[in-house]
């Protein structure tokens, strides 16, 4: 069975994009009466999370903690199974519909979601799957993600996904260690190259334009060819692949200085950033990224969200 269709990660599109979602779900009459079997509830309880991953310009090693006296942060891992028929093409419900109710009768929206396993982020939270084309032959289940911020001492929530589910939560009475992006794969610098300028091209129109890029007197470009490794998927929706963005990474030197990052080589161009992927077991994805360093840099340290991961000695 596939496992899909989650969290949305429209709640981070623009409100525009979350309409068109809402929309779509409320004029699909076909889920009407339709309740969701959940065939797995996982749950766990985080005193903090830090959110590193929360905007995409933040500079390395700045995390963003959540915490609350008093509170803790409960996360619910649902996999819904999904009856899918002639009549019933999506199942979908709203983030204001996405509720707990505590013990004393008081309800709760969520407070985020796990974009990929080890990166938090505070966002809206909606859930909706679509019916695959070839639902008689293929399967496909339903995996939603989110988080809440409840009373410490609180033993269970009552959950509510809308109009497809409802059911009591048991509260973990311990503490679970936070998820760590970087435990995902395993990353290995294959060469860094300090060089006085880089070039590359665009197409604009069907034209070839060249591109310098120099760096002010006193830096240089920096570009660091690093082979990824994927180990464990943190995609609830592919159990095979280890997703990341460019700007996952960082380049810290003199252990305090953020180096600027230039952006990623795509063939002959270079892009600010990409979105790229490695298959679990399967062969590295090697990659080259661009920073700005000073000419007389020595060794830096590389970081995958907020853990460092290999050490860079420029040639």
């Amino acid at each position: 069975m596939s496992r899909t269709g989650l969290v949305s990660r429209c709640g981070l599109a623009s409100a525009a994009l979350a309409a068109i979602l809402l929309a779509g779900a409320t004029g699909a009459s076909a889920q009407d009466g339709v309740t969701l079997e959940p065939l797995s509830v996982a749950t766990a309880t985080y005193p903090q999370l830090a959110t590193w991953h929360e905007r995409q310009g933040r500079p390395c090693c700045v995390p963003e903690v959540l915490a609350e006296d008093g509170q803790v942060l409960l996360r619910i891992d649902i996999e819904f199974d999904i009856p899918w028929s002639d009549e019933l093409s999506r199942v979908s419900a709203y983030d204001g519909d996405i509720t707990i109710t505590l013990p004393n009768g008081e309800s709760r929206r969520s407070i985020g979601f796990f974009y990929y396993e080890g990166q938090f982020r505070r966002s809206s939270v909606s859930f909706s799957v679509s019916r695959p084309s070839n639902w008689q032959e293929e399967d496909r289940n339903g995996f939603f993600n989110v988080v809440f911020l409840i009373p410490q001492e609180t033993a269970t929530v009552d959950l509510v996904v809308g109009e497809l589910y409802s059911g009591t939560i048991a509260v973990p009475p311990t503490f679970a260690k936070p998820p760590v992006a970087a435990d995902g794969a395993e990353f290995q610098v294959l060469g860094s190259t300090l060089m006085d300028g880089v070039t590359a091209a665009e197409s604009v129109n069907g034209i070839e334009i060249s591109n310098d890029i120099t760096p002010p007197d006193g830096m240089s470009i920096l570009e660091i060819e690093i082979a990824i490794r994927g180990i464990e998927p943190n995609d609830f929706d592919n159990p095979d692949r280890f997703y990341w963005h460019t700007y996952d990474f960082g380049l810290v030197y003199d252990e305090i200085h953020n180096a600027g990052l230039i952006g990623e080589r795509f063939s002959n161009r270079i892009l600010d950033w990409q979105f790229n992927s490695a298959t679990i077991g399967g062969d590295a994805a090697v990659r080259r990224i661009y920073y700005a360093v000073p000419s007389d840099v020595g060794t830096m340290q590389l970081y995958f969200g907020d853990v460092r991961v290999a050490d860079v000695a420029p040639n």
